[in-house]
């Protein structure tokens, strides 16, 4: 696992990991079994996986985001398939336009030289703000035209112990 962003209360928490296992070992949450395998399945075996997770209401998006937009883009020369997966509570406005902006730019090179990305937007099965947000994000960002809103059914929170384990 390579943490590119620290989370913080106002910054997401950013990670590049080389296996789907360890998706769910980062998502603060329990997910069922049968969702995790869901999920699997729609992920890309070959690749890297990039999740994003937290809250984004930093002062200042720039500083945040284009810190490790180089290490993104040496990631995309190295594979063929990149899975970027959100599962963010929250994006403030100058979050959500510089991510976009970053994405848009960053995916659009790395298709140009024949890799493929894959999003998806994972959220809590109630979860409206979630839902809205990601219709906001889509109607911005190219990429996530084709993203897959995937609902974490059966959530249920870790205890604190879990999460220090």
């Amino acid at each position: 696992m390579i943490e590119l962003i620290k989370s913080t209360p106002r910054i997401p928490q950013v990670v590049i990991v080389d296996t789907k296992e360890e998706i769910f070992d980062i998502l603060k949450i329990n997910i069922s079994e049968s969702t995790k395998e869901y999920i699997s399945s729609l992920l890309q075996e070959e690749g890297i996986y990039i999740l994003f997770q937290g809250r984004s209401i930093p002062e200042s998006s720039v500083d945040v985001y284009s810190s490790f937009l180089s290490e993104i883009q040496e990631l995309f020369n190295q594979k063929k398939s990149v899975n970027l997966l959100f599962y963010l509570e929250y994006l403030n406005t100058f979050t959500m336009k510089f991510l976009a902006t970053l994405l848009n730019k960053s995916c659009k090179e790395y298709r140009n030289i024949g890799g493929t990305v894959h999003a998806f937007w994972l959220h809590d099965e109630n979860d409206e703000d979630s839902m809205f947000t990601y219709d906001d994000l889509k109607a911005v960002c190219e990429v996530m035209k084709d993203a897959i809103p995937l609902s974490l059914n059966e959530v249920e929170p870790k205890t604190s112990e879990e999460i220090l384990i």
